[in-house]
């Protein structure tokens, strides 16, 4: 019987749009398996299912396992780098395998068992390194499945081990080699992040990050260090987001923590959005079980994570993590437009708004738990003033734990300069404290 293989995608892939290339969804309904419906339709039920093979695991196979997982130091990092099939196109090189696993040991504690069935890896002699075949022996499958289910962590390529942990409870980095696509070849999965190596991805892998996690790495070289942090990341537990949403929370640490950052500011200072961004998604993470967010003035320049900071996309993930809302205004139709577009597979919990943003809060009811101020940039006339007008027409909204934030806003010569130059002295003056002040100043009316 015919199947269709999958296809790699192109550029035109969008969020409303991912089952066109994949294997799975598109062998839904094909012949001589029953019509249930087109997978366009079908697609989201799929993508939500969830099974846990666990409870059907039975105790004969559970036991050995269990005996030889407890004597190995934890955590437990499962690795597994050759497949069955299409070797070359997954497959990890030996240089590129062994740097990962320098890179595991130095950046995690416990142990590293390579998963390796055919016996294809080469040997890496340390102590907390183990091979599974040497040390326990040819695993089954209900085997497999629960030394996945103790295992903390799986790194692996696009093969059964990597996909068998969509039935368990443990956080997975999928690594795919040479342009892979886990659009092609796997399902979303909120515990899992891939890293998808190759520059011919780029052309589809901003389009399907949200759904797929996906860690983009250029070249073979840097993979290790990627790997490395993912894994030291992953192990640390959630930053920002709940535990189920691992996978994402890795990948907006990653806009966050690895590409925020930037080099001087227009002041001298040191335009250090990574430190402010992740203090404030933090804080709020502390705070806000569901938090309601509202930004003025949102994101308008492809991919500028360094340079205007992308705060709609990283906010909008806190939203759409959590259940929470993002309402961005901005009064520029052009800007709305652009930001829609780039925030769309984050769904309803993304308002963009074209409005004045003075003229907005105004007419806002609902109280607002972050407050993130960017509708000026810091070398317009009145940009300051301005600032200030949104401040005081929001101060009915912000309650006890309001967190307000300022972009482009840094402390110099005894005050505060840029766009929230007038706005930080009026709230400090009411009894505001200033959390965090580099690039970007946030503040609140309690410090825990």
């Amino acid at each position: 019987m015919p199947w269709f293989e999958g296809e790699i995608p192109g550029g035109e892939l969008r969020h409303d749009n991912y089952w066109r290339w994949s294997k799975m969804a598109r062998n839904l309904s094909l012949h001589p398996m029953p019509d249930i419906g087109h997978p366009a339709l079908l697609w989201e039920e799929y993508c939500g299912i969830s099974l846990d093979a666990g409870p059907h695991i039975t105790v004969p196979d559970r036991d050995p396992i269990a005996a030889y997982a407890n004597q190995l130091p934890h955590p437990l990092i499962l690795l597994h780098t050759h497949g069955a099939t299409d070797g070359t196109r997954k497959n990890l090189p030996s240089r590129e395998l062994r740097e990962i696993v320098r890179a595991l040991l130095v950046r995690t504690e416990g142990t590293i068992v390579l998963l390796d069935r055919d016996r294809n890896v080469p040997p890496v002699p340390h102590w907390r390194v183990r091979h599974a075949h040497d040390d326990f022996g040819p695993l089954s499958t209900a085997q497999l499945l629960y030394l996945l289910d103790r295992a903390d962590l799986i790194a692996g390529i696009d093969s059964g081990p990597l996909h068998l942990a969509r039935l368990t409870r443990t956080p997975s980095i999928g690594i795919w080699m040479s342009n892979g696509s886990p659009a092609t070849w796997s399902l979303p999965r909120a515990m899992q992040a891939n890293v998808v190596v190759g520059m011919e991805a780029r052309l589809w892998t901003k389009h399907a990050r949200i759904p797929f996690n996906i860690l983009e790495c250029g070249e073979n070289s840097a993979l290790p260090e990627i790997v490395g942090r993912a894994a030291e990341r992953m192990l640390a537990g959630s930053r920002y987001l709940a535990p189920s949403q691992i996978g994402r929370d890795i990948l907006l640490q990653q806009f966050v923590r690895d590409w925020q950052g930037g080099g001087d500011n227009s002041w001298g200072g040191f335009n250090d959005r990574d430190d402010g961004f992740d203090r404030l998604l933090r804080v709020a993470a502390q705070r806000f079980k569901m938090p309601a967010i509202v930004e003025t003035g949102c994101i308008r320049t492809d991919e500028d994570f360094a340079g205007a900071g992308f705060s709609t996309l990283l906010l909008g993930m806190v939203a759409a993590g959590t259940g929470g809302e993002l309402i961005s205004i901005d009064h520029s139709a052009e800007n709305c437009d652009f930001a829609r577009r780039t925030v769309a597979s984050l769904g309803a919990s993304v308002r963009i708004v074209e409005m004045d943003s003075v003229a907005w809060l105004a007419k806002h009811r609902s109280p607002i738990d972050v407050l993130y101020l960017d509708s000026r940039d810091s070398d317009l006339p009145g940009c300051a003033e301005y600032a200030l007008c949104e401040v005081q027409t929001a101060m009915p909204l912000l309650h006890e734990k309001s967190l307000v934030a300022f972009d482009d806003t840094s402390y110099a010569g005894g005050g505060f300069i840029g766009s929230g130059g007038a706005a930080v002295p009026w709230l400090l003056e009411r009894g505001w404290r200033i959390l965090h002040s580099g690039h970007q100043t946030m503040l609140s009316r309690t410090e825990g």
